[in-house]
């Protein structure tokens, strides 16, 4: 199996493992201080992949290095020694990262705007937007943008739906008719 495969299944592992234990804002806090250390500190990662060091060493310096980091995460390391894929640590950490992110922005919806609106008009715009993109689950944020190249009127983003009500969009749908359906004419 390849190693971007065992990555990604480790990752899973420890995200649901976490999910499933509520701990996963504290694994991810702990994973990206693994990361910082990796960046930091290259002879860190290059201990971990080499294969001379024996299990012994390197669960000890796991327990040395990370002593101060939540049980998950320290069995979830030496999990990773016994198992001797320490070597995958940076990829699982960035996988871990990316599925946590991915997670969290599931809920954030993003709203694009010509210029500034006031926050009564933001929440008539929103509330009818999660109406039209049948949206019935919780927002965890609002990301307001402000784009003067949309002409008018708004884009709102949540999940994987996307509603573009802008004036942007609209001429560019009437460009497009515009040059399918040329005008003849019947004279």
């Amino acid at each position: 199996m390849s190693d971007i495969k065992l990555s990604k299944r480790y990752a899973k592992s420890l995200f649901d493992y976490s999910k499933e234990k509520n701990t996963t804002q504290q694994v991810y806090l702990e994973i990206q201080e693994i990361r910082a250390i990796l960046e930091e500190n290259i002879e860190v990662l290059q201990f971990f992949k080499n294969p001379l060091y024996d299990l012994a060493k390197k669960n000890n310096f796991i327990s040395s290095l990370f002593k101060n980091f939540s049980i998950d995460t320290k069995f979830f390391l030496t999990l990773l020694s016994n198992k001797k894929r320490l070597n995958l640590i940076n990829e699982i950490a960035l996988q871990f990262i990316y599925l946590n992110n991915k997670e969290s922005d599931n809920n954030i919806l993003n709203l694009t705007i010509a210029q500034d609106l006031s926050d009564s008009i933001v929440a008539e715009i929103i509330e009818k937007g999660k109406k039209i993109l049948n949206f019935t689950g919780v927002q965890t944020e609002v990301r307001k943008k402000i784009d003067p190249s949309i002409i008018g009127g708004f884009i709102l983003q949540i999940k994987d739906k996307q509603l573009d009500a802008s004036v942007k969009n609209r001429l560019a749908d009437l460009k497009n008719h515009f040059n399918l359906h040329l005008y003849e004419s019947h004279l």
